[in-house]
């Protein structure tokens, strides 16, 4: 096994069971059993732990169990761009399935707890069901037309639909696993989070959420979010729920 540079690593403990994808994946949970096999390593990382760090050496994947992770970038600016908020059952790193180093970094926002397994032992999972590489590379390419609607959003849309574009956007995930509630959603991050997130200035984030409140679009208490005029918010941010088809036709076919 080769040396792993991310500071994560070196505590973790064996946890053979640690696998909360089934709630993800359009396939039975029969087909999970080559993750058995991938000596998936877990460990609790408190907030504000580095991952990893864009440059860095690293040959794991890293699996969600519970929490929240953002992953960044750093701009010549010195600015800070987030592409992607993980969750429980998203897996990290497979945009860097092809070197054996980062493409970004990744630091935790909250309590999580995340499992690892080497890049190499991929082959387990796509040798041992062909079902279960099909649904993650599905899961893949979903992730990266997310990014793309992300990026189409914070470059087009104008400061409160970026953000209200974005709350939907995080709706629509804790949907997928049912963490919603008729009362909202949780969204555990900082307006400056937000506003790197979306690539606005502090102020404009402040403001905007107040325009989407008192426009009675938004109701927020906190890190509590409810988006109370769903219809309206979707047209006028061209929103689309990528997560509305979990079952493709290319992988029906597969499991016939």
């Amino acid at each position: 096994m080769g040396v792993c540079q991310s500071p994560i690593i070196g505590s973790l403990h064996k946890t053979p069971s640690f696998c909360p994808l089934p709630t993800q994946l359009p396939i039975a949970e029969t087909e999970f059993a080559p993750l058995a096999s991938l000596d998936l390593l877990s460990k609790h990382v408190p907030p504000k732990s580095t991952i990893y760090h864009d440059g860095d050496e690293e040959r794991y994947l890293y699996v969600v169990a519970s929490g929240w992770l953002m992953g960044y970038s750093m701009l010549p600016s010195g600015a800070r761009y987030i592409h992607r908020l993980y969750q429980a059952g998203d897996i990290i790193g497979t945009e860097d399935t092809n070197w054996n180093y980062a493409t970004s970094s990744v630091e935790t926002l909250t309590d999580c707890v995340i499992g690892a397994f080497r890049k190499e032992d991929q082959y387990k999972i796509f040798s041992g069901s062909s079902k279960l590489g099909a649904a993650l590379y599905g899961l893949a390419m979903n992730d990266q037309v997310m990014v793309m609607d992300t990026a189409r959003a914070n470059q087009r849309l104008l400061a409160a639909d970026r953000i209200g574009h974005f709350l939907l956007q995080v709706e629509a995930r804790q949907n997928l696993t049912s963490q919603t509630t008729n009362d909202g959603f949780l969204l555990p991050i900082s307006q400056a989070i937000l506003a790197d997130c979306v690539g606005l200035s502090l102020v404009h984030v402040n403001r905007s959420l107040k325009i989407l409140e008192d426009d009675g679009v938004l109701r927020r208490d906190g890190q509590h979010y409810r988006i109370e005029k769903r219809r309206e918010l979707v047209e006028r941010t061209g929103f689309i729920n990528r997560y509305d088809v979990t079952q493709p036709e290319w992988l029906e076919l597969m499991a016939s």
